[in-house]
């Protein structure tokens, strides 16, 4: 189920680069399958699309590096 909709998300970031929520919801379906680096790199992805995501995606990257689920 969550490869599945890793897959999704993969596309939705594909089509709407620009879209922070589709790249932190790409980043729960890694984190959902454990894959914390890749979760990691898709908010660093986030960030360098909106700068003004910077703080926020920041402190995901924290929770997640600290080994939590945010």
């Amino acid at each position: 189920l969550f490869n599945r909709v890793l897959e999704i998300w993969k596309l939705k970031v594909a089509n709407e680069p620009q879209n922070v929520q589709s790249w932190v919801s790409l980043a729960a379906a890694y984190l959902s399958l454990g894959d914390r680096t890749k979760s990691i790199e898709s908010i660093e992805q986030a960030i360098v699309k909106n700068p003004q995501f910077k703080a926020e995606g920041e402190g995901l990257i924290s929770e997640i590096r600290a080994g939590r689920n945010p």
